[in-house]
């Protein structure tokens, strides 16, 4: 499964990852940390599986955001905005009009995401008919080496 991490904190996004890698296997992260390199990242036809959306990259960027989303929407990712404290209701209504999927308020409900990743696979798998993700079970041990990560 790929994931890509559009998000501006190097701290969230490293501890996103680890989130991530901690609960599945056979994960790439690619870590987008603007605007600019994610619609690079889209112009060369990288549609991940899920996309972990910074709410603040929309704030700063909101056309070009709107675009991006409407290009991953039809590809099937998942989007999932993540925000802090409030959201507007106006704000959440464009982004889900664009195709985001979930809204995460990072304080309480960050701890939520492998389990939001997990509902995605599985409707993902019932759609396709094949396996999209792993979770490690208690036989499989977490390597302490890390997958690859991809900077973009």
């Amino acid at each position: 499964m790929e994931v890509a991490i559009i998000q501006k904190s190097n701290i969230l996004s490293e501890r996103l990852a680890e989130l991530i890698y901690d609960s599945y296997e056979n994960v790439v992260i690619h870590f987008i940390w603007s605007c600019e390199h994610a619609h690079i990242y889209l112009k060369k036809n990288q549609y991940p599986d899920l996309v972990l959306l910074d709410e603040k990259i929309y704030e700063e960027h909101p056309n070009e955001t709107l675009t991006s989303l409407t290009k991953l929407k039809k590809s099937d990712t998942c989007v999932i905005v993540l925000y802090n404290n409030v959201i507007s209701s106006l704000t959440a209504d464009i982004l889900r009009e664009h195709g985001v999927d979930y809204f995460i308020d990072l304080y309480p409900e960050f701890e939520n995401i492998p389990g939001i990743v997990q509902e995605y696979c599985q409707k993902k798998k019932a759609k396709n008919h094949r396996p999209v993700l792993h979770p490690l079970s208690n036989e499989n041990q977490i390597s302490t080496k890390r997958p690859s990560v991809q900077n973009k």
